[in-house]
């Protein structure tokens, strides 16, 4: 996992603050990249973001291209994008989350890779 300079808009959490999602643990970076290899989408890269939101983007190969899953903590939403040709991101697909809950955060990501599991 590679930490990122991340560029604060506002206030900036401070280190006391808990982060929702353990976005820096090895072990939640793992489920995440399983449920995309499940679906056939090979991860590239995994970037958490240093904060109380738990906000993270991991790029994959789905359709022969670069494809992007992010998740904004801080509007507990989680979107797929493709890249458009004119430069820019297309969103293919969002679902918004009541809560941070890994297992609803899962069955999201299934539902828009259309891997086997919990979203099918």
């Amino acid at each position: 996992m590679s930490e990122q300079e991340v560029f604060w808009v506002g206030r900036r959490p401070s280190a006391s603050e808990e982060p929702v999602l353990p976005t820096q643990d090895p072990a939640f970076e793992a489920a995440l990249r399983a449920v995309c290899e499940a679906s056939g989408c090979p991860v590239q890269r995994y970037i958490a973001a240093q904060g109380a939101f738990g906000s993270w983007l991991l790029e994959l190969s789905r359709n022969d291209e670069t494809q992007r899953l992010i998740w904004n903590g801080q509007a507990s939403r989680l979107s797929l994008d493709a890249p458009n040709r004119a430069g820019g991101w297309n969103e293919l697909s969002a679902e918004g989350l009541e809560r941070a809950d890994m297992g609803a955060m899962i069955a999201a990501m299934h539902r828009m890779l259309g891997g086997d599991g919990a979203g099918n």
